[in-house]
This record gives C-alpha cells, sequence and structure tokens, in this order.
C-alpha cells in the first residue's frame, strides 16, 4: 500500500492525541533548501514533515523541534542525540539521518522517507502470514542486532516505529529515546549524555519491559522484550497484554504471563513460541542476553518454514481473534548460517519436526580413502566434492561448501559437534577404496538433531560405472532428506559432465592439486586440466576447472595481464559447450572487473551464476567482493554473509568479510575477524597482512609490525612492501630503502606486484615514483588497483590529478 500520507504514528514517540502544538510551519516554507510539502505527525517530541530536497530533487522526512520547546534543553538535546545516533547506524533495516540542520533558531533533523505502511497498519488491516511475520521479525531483529553492537539501545520498539516499504522491507524508525552506551575499560557499562532522571518512565506502555515500567536502568534486554511483545502480536494478532486500561497493561507487564500462542488458535512452530516466551521473560536474566541470539533462533525457524510447500489452503489465512483455527502449515527448526563465531541450537533441528517434513540443511565430510595406494586420495576428495557441488543445486537445501566440510579431513569427529558447528540438521560421511579395476564406496547419513541413522549403502562396482554410483547416491540422498524436486532440479543434481571416465579422473586429480594454493600445486593443476580437456575437448567443467587456475596464479605468481586473459578464454570456452554452468559465469565475472574493468558485464555474470546455483558460496563471495569497491557496501555485505552460512570455515569468505570491515574504517571489527580467520589456516600469510594492516590504521604500531612479519615469513611480498610504508611514516627511511632493495631483489626470480612497490614509494614521499609504478600497476591489471577509492595507503595523494585519473580508467569514479 503506497502512502504517501502516512499515519503520524509512524514517525513520533508521544502518542497523538488530536492536539496539534501550537507553532507549526507554514507548508511551502523553507528550511536551509529543503521546501516544507505537508504535515505528517506531531506531538511532543516535535512535527514531522514531508518536505522536498530542492538540491537533490528527493523527498525526505523532517523533523522539526518545535520553538515553543527551545527552552527545555532537554528535549533539544534528545532531538539531536537521536540523529547522532542514528547516523552512526549503517544498516538496510534502519531509517537513514541524511542531515542534522539548523535554521533561524530552529533545528531539524532530515531522515529518510519511508513510502509503506506502519508495521501497526500491516497487522491492524489485514494481518500477516506467518511467513511473513518470520521474514519481517529476522530483518527488524539483525536491526536490532546492530543497533545493540554500536551500543544503543531504541527503548521504544513498537509497531507503529517499524515501517514496512513497498518492496517489503521493513526500517526500525525512532531513535527519539533511544540510550548510548559506552563499556568503559573494567566491562562496565555506563550511560553517555543520560538525560533521563532516575524513576521517568518513557516508552509505549504495551511494549515497554518490567523494568521499563519500573523505571528502572535499562540496557538491551529491555528492547529484546519490546521485540517479544511485538512479535507475539505479529503472529497472533493480538497484544500480548491487552486492556483498556492502562494501569491494568502495566501491571500485566509486571506480574501476567501471557496467554500462549497455541491458546489463540494459531498455528506456529513450537519453536517460535519457545522464542517469544523467552524474550517475554520478566526476569532479564533469563531473557535472550543478545539480539544477536535471538535472531540466530529465528533465522533457524525461518529456514525450516521457507523449505516446507506453501499449500492452496493456507496461502491466504492470516492470524486474528475469530472462532475459526486459523491452519498455516509450518513446523520448527534450525539451519541458521553457522560461522566461527556462532553457535548454533542443533537441539532445535528436530524438536517439533514432523517425521516426514524435509531436512534443509547438509554436510558431506570428506569420505576416508581407504585404497592402498595413497595417491588415491584424489579420488576420495573428488567424489566428495562432486556430490557437494550437485547436491548444492538443490533450492532450499544449504550444503556446507567444501573448504569448511574439509576442515574435517582426516578425522572422526563427533557428529553432533560437527553439526553443531556447521549449523546443519545432517551429516553424509563415506569411505571409499580402489582396488584394481573395481571401486568400493560405503556411505551413511545421520539426523544429527535425533541422532539418528537415516540411510546407509554400500557400492561395489567397476570403475568405469563411477557416474552411475554418484547419480545413485545423490538420488538416494535427496529422498532421505525428503526433499521437494523438479524435474529440472533432478537433472541438475544427476548431470554429468563429461561420459569419458578417464577424463573425470584427471579432472579430479587437477581439482585436489589445485587446492593445495601452492604455485607448484596449481601449475599440476593445470596439466591435468589439459590433459582432461584433450581426452574430452567437450569438458564444460574443465575448461571452467582451469579458468580458476589460472585465476589463482594471478596477481600472486604471475601477471595479471599474462593471467587474467587465459581465464577468461577459458572461462568463455566453457560457455560456450555449456551456459548453465555457475563456475564459468562467476570465473568470466572476474575475469570483467579485474581485468576489463567493466563491472556493469561483471555483474551480469555473477547475477547468472548465483541464478544458477543458490548455493555457490564462491559466487556470493566474489560478487560482494566485487561490489565493495563500488560503494555498495551493503549489497556486498549481504553476498558475502551469504557466502560465509554456505561456507563457515573458509579462509577467503572470512577474509572478505574482514577486508569489508577494513574497507568501511571498522578496525576493531576487522582486526577480530582476521584473528578468526588465521586460526582457521595459520599457514597463509593473508590474515596476518591483512590485521597488521588493521592495526597500523589504529595506530598500534608494534602489533602491526609483528602481524606483518608473519605474513612476511610465510612469504608475502605484500607485507613486505607495507612494512617499508610503516617504516617511512615513521621517518625511517633507511629501513625502508632496505625493504625496497629486498623486494627489488626477489623480483629477479618470482613475480613481484608493481603495485607493492608504488607502496614504499608513497610511504617515502616520492610521488613521482608512485605513480610511475602505479601506472605499472594500473597497465599490468593488478587486482588491488579496483581498491584504490578505498584504501587508506593512498591518501595523502588522492587529489593529485593523475590519481584521479587511475580512478576513472579503472572505472571507479
Amino acid at each position: 500500500m503506497l502512502l504517501t500520507k502516512p499515519s503520524i504514528e509512524v514517525y513520533i514517540t508521544i502518542p497523538f492525541e488530536g492536539r496539534l502544538p501550537k507553532y507549526m510551519l507554514a507548508i511551502g516554507e523553507l528550511l536551509g533548501h529543503y521546501r516544507l510539502l505537508e504535515l505528517l505527525g506531531a506531538g511532543g517530541m516535535g512535527q514531522v514533515y514531508l518536505a522536498m530536497d530542492e538540491r537533490l530533487g528527493r523527498k525526505v522526512a523532517i523533523k522539526v523541534l518545535p520553538q515553543e520547546a527551545m527552552a527545555d534543553e532537554n528535549a533539544r538535546k534528545r532531538l539531536l542525540r537521536e540523529a547522532r545516533a542514528v547516523a552512526t547506524l549503517d544498516h538496510p533495516n534502519i531509517c537513514t539521518v541524511h542531515e542534522v540542520g539548523e535554521d533561524s533558531g530552529r533545528d531539524f533533523i532530515v531522515m529518510q522517507y519511508i513510502e509503506g505502511e506502519t508495521m501497526a497498519q500491516r497487522i491492524r488491516h489485514r494481518g500477516l502470514l506467518l511467513r511473513e511475520a518470520l521474514d519481517l521479525a529476522v530483518q527488524i531483529a539483525d536491526a536490532l542486532a546492530e543497533a545493540h553492537k554500536r551500543h544503543l539501545i531504541h527503548r521504544d520498539i513498537k509497531p507503529q516505529n517499524i515501517m514496512i516499504d513497498l518492496r517489503g522491507q521493513a526500517k526500525v524508525l525512532d531513535f527519539g529515546l533511544a540510550k548510548v552506551m559506552r563499556p568503559d575499560p573494567g566491562g562496565r557499562t555506563e550511560t553517555q549524555d543520560q538525560l533521563t532522571g532516575s524513576g521517568m518512565i518513557l516508552g509505549t506502555v504495551p511494549y515497554m519491559s518490567p523494568e521499563q515500567v519500573r523505571g528502572e536502568e535499562l540496557d538491551a534486554r529491555s528492547d529484546i522484550f519490546s521485540f517479544g511483545a511485538m512479535l507475539y502480536e505479529m503472529a497472533s494478532g493480538q497484544s500480548p497484554f491487552g486492556s483498556p486500561s492502562k494501569a491494568e497493561v502495566m501491571a500485566a507487564i509486571l506480574l501476567k504471563e501471557p496467554p500462549s500462542l497455541s491458546e489463540l488458535r494459531v498455528k506456529v512452530p513450537g519453536r517460535l513460541q519457545d522464542i517469544v516466551a523467552r524474550a517475554l521473560h520478566k526476569d532479564r536474566k533469563q531473557r535472550y542476553q543478545t539480539a544477536q541470539a535471538l535472531l540466530d533462533d529465528l533465522k533457524g525457524v525461518k529456514l525450516q518454514v521457507d523449505s516446507e510447500p506453501v499449500s492452496d489452503s493456507s496461502a491466504s489465512q492470516r492470524p486474528s481473534s475469530g472462532p475459526e483455527d486459523q491452519t498455516v502449515k509450518l513446523s520448527a527448526g534450525s539451519g541458521g548460517g553457522a560461522t566461527p563465531s556462532t553457535k548454533p541450537a542443533i537441539e532445535r533441528a528436530t524438536d517439533g519436526r514432523d517425521r516426514h517434513s524435509s531436512i534443509d540443511s547438509l554436510a558431506i565430510l570428506p569420505f576416508a580413502n581407504l585404497s592402498a595406494e595413497a595417491d588415491t586420495e584424489y579420488l576420495s576428495d573428488g567424489i566428495t566434492e562432486s556430490l557437494i557441488n550437485s547436491l548444492s543445486q538443490v533450492p532450499n537445501l544449504r550444503v556446507i561448501a567444501r573448504s569448511s566440510a574439509f576442515r574435517y579431513k582426516g578425522q572422526a569427529p563427533d557428529l553432533q559437534r560437527v553439526g553443531s558447528e556447521l549449523g546443519v540438521q545432517a551429516i553424509l560421511t563415506g569411505r571409499v577404496a580402489q582396488r584394481g579395476p573395481y571401486l568400493s564406496i560405503s556411505v551413511e547419513l545421520e539426523d544429527v538433531g535425533s541422532n539418528s541413522h537415516l540411510w546407509g549403502e554400500h557400492y561395489n562396482r567397476k570403475f568405469s560405472d563411477i557416474f552411475e554410483m554418484q547419480e545413485s547416491m545423490s538420488r538416494e540422498i535427496s529422498q532421505k532428506l525428503r526433499l521437494h524436486m523438479t524435474r529440472e532440479t533432478r537433472n541438475a543434481v544427476t548431470q554429468r559432465y563429461t561420459e569419458n571416465v578417464e577424463s573425470y579422473q584427471l579432472y579430479l586429480k587437477g581439482r585436489f592439486y589445485a587446492d593445495l594454493w601452492t604455485p607448484e600445486g596449481v601449475q599440476k593443476a593445470l596439466n591435468f586440466f589439459q590433459q582432461a580437456i584433450k581426452k574430452d575437448p567437450n569438458y564444460a567443467l574443465a575448461h571452467a576447472a582451469m579458468a580458476n587456475a589460472y585465476w589463482a596464479l594471478s596477481s600472486q605468481f604471475v601477471a595479471p595481464n599474462e593471467a587474467m586473459p587465459k581465464v577468461k578464454e577459458s572461462a568463455l570456452q566453457a560457455l560456450v559447450i555449456d551456459d548453465m554452468l555457475p563456475e564459468a559465469h562467476t570465473a568470466l565475472a572476474v575475469a570483467k572487473a579485474v581485468y576489463e574493468h567493466d563491472f556493469e558485464g561483471a555483474e551480469r555474470e555473477f547475477k547468472r551464476a548465483v541464478e544458477l546455483n543458490p548455493g555457490s558460496a564462491s559466487a556470493h563471495e566474489w560478487y560482494g567482493y566485487v561490489l565493495t569497491p563500488l560503494g555498495r557496501e551493503k549489497e556486498a555485505a549481504v553476498q558475502i554473509k551469504l557466502a560465509l552460512e554456505l561456507d563457515p570455515f573458509s579462509v577467503t569468505v572470512n577474509s572478505s568479510l574482514g577486508l569489508s570491515y577494513f574497507w568501511a574504517g571498522h578496525y576493531d571489527e576487522s582486526i577480530e575477524q582476521f584473528q578468526k580467520t588465521f586460526l582457521l589456516a595459520p599457514e597463509l600469510w593473508w590474515a596476518h597482512f591483512f590485521m597488521g594492516w588493521a592495526y597500523d590504521r589504529k595506530g598500534m604500531r608494534q602489533e602491526a609490525l609483528a602481524a606483518l612479519d608473519e605474513a612476511i615469513r610465510l612469504g608475502s611480498t605484500y607485507a613486505s612492501a607495507y612494512r617499508s610504508y610503516i617504516h617511512s611514516r615513521s621517518g625511517e627511511t633507511a629501513e625502508a630503502e632496505r625493504l625496497l632493495l629486498d623486494l627489488q631483489s626477489q623480483a629477479k626470480e618470482a613475480y613481484v606486484s608493481p603495485h607493492h612497490v608504488a607502496i614504499i614509494y608513497a610511504g617515502l614521499g616520492d610521488r613521482e615514483r608512485t605513480f610511475e609504478w602505479l601506472e605499472k600497476a594500473y597497465d599490468s591489471r593488478e587486482e588491488a588497483m579496483l581498491f584504490l577509492n578505498v584504501d587508506p595507503t593512498w591518501d595523502d595523494i588522492r587529489e593529485d590529478a593523475r590519481f584521479q585519473s587511475l580512478l576513472q580508467r579503472v572505472g571507479l569514479k
């Protein structure tokens, strides 16, 4: 519903009771360059107007503090505090503050104007399907988690302060009662700019927490209670503490338990009822302690609900207070994306789940190699990876990506623990043995939520029957997981990319060596891929693997202008054979972005890759990686988080997340993320280098140098260059010049990026040499050139016309 004239409940915090302030601005009047169009609402916190930004030609909402309230310094500070608080938040589900202004003695805040309806209006006019309610609840909880992370509590969460825009996106409004919390070094929390005295009650009664009603000091758990009250209403259509009297409502909040959702004849998942009950616990110590924990549980229920088919009979039914039972087919479950820092509640995986319901998340652990020959390990790894790639194409099934699953290689882990760490409901394990011309494969499928055995099978056939064996496994697994698949999905799951068994063997060997991530390993991989293609020139997957192998060499071991054309050539060759191959679209997207600086073309290819295989962690990750330097941080974050759900222990995905924090200037979060990353792979230089980079930006010199030294030990020339940069900025030019000579010496034996040399000269303050080497980096098509616009290394030369020219040529301006 398009609301060009939103209800006044949209923007104001103090309920409107029909009394307008004595002073109102005239429609058509200007505040700075904003022309007032219409009064949207008014109350004790000020008036809210719809206005036109004459400078940018867009509609905005403006909150103005009335002149008669100017004498109330408390109210004025509260208005400005709202702006400062919300302006620090950068989240797609929080209303954006554009500007704080002052005109003729009147303070005002310019906010995003949102067309749509409030949550209160949505509930009142037509109610919410439970799928809608869960989707919106996850968005709102995510917004609260972000606000709380920034030490902000809202203190007035209610349906009137949630807008649902025309795309169905929730927006949290009105931080007018927000409280800024600042942790002190001792770990305690103190109030910053506290404007309310002890015992003063703020908020909206039906959604107040017990401690809010009592006028006690509040923390984030108060928002969680308010959110729980709203979630109850979203699911049932009724307030948990409904009463005609405010006094009775407050008494109910303090003393009474609301009716359970099931008592209201609204069929909701048992786990959702548990979430609401925990959020509404009167003892804040027994509530969710963080919005993040609440969000994780909501995601788990949502993922399970989304996997359920919507029947014709349930599609239109919404909660109401009528006498008839409202049936919406839903079941409780888990499956929220797990990250190394998130511990999913695996016990919810089967709590209340119908034994006929589908399982929505799966980890395929690396099959054990029981062959007598050690060099057949490529086979057990390859069969595992083939199954992962095959089943990841099933809609509504989250399959953990290879790099996270292979974390357990060579182990005999407790499957309950693995299920908890990866946030999955089912785990497949297997054993592979090759004996002469025969291949033996044993597989076991376990439901880790109920600790029950779902299926097991033993295959013993000739090696030439490997395709039939893998297809049988994929079909059986899909059936045992009770997945609903279309004919197209079944065809994708059992698709053969070659009929040549020998070519397939060579491909598997290439994948094995490519995953070693060493120049020697990648060269071996390329050799095997070439042999596979020679045996079967129409083997599209082998062509795509060639593209990825060349990409792995680029910038690290080979000049990009030498490697990236081969990436593009191999990707295009794969697409000529099979234009439905997501791996090839991803590789082509990278070539277009890095080598050709064709970002529009790259985005088309990334979108096609994600469309063809939404379960591809690689496609999501690199799409987010390329969006970041284009200034599309929110969209990038969405893609990287999706990749992290699919591949929680991936070094590259975790690094991409850490880098996204770095580019945004969030150095503490960046350091924390890279600390997690190098715990996953201590011998890879990336995390050590990037962490040193972030330490340097925070002015923590010794920590930065220590991290860079570790990256240098692991072979990073990038770290050597940045170490020189740090020394130069500290006036230690002799040490910087020594490191430059070392780098020049290394360049005689191995590839050294001209971008790294430019960093050293930037530190030395030699502008001419800096631009000379940046031009070489541009000519070489170095990947790092994509980040010129966000890399703080170049701040000193950013205004130079030569730098601006580089930005334009790279396509960043």
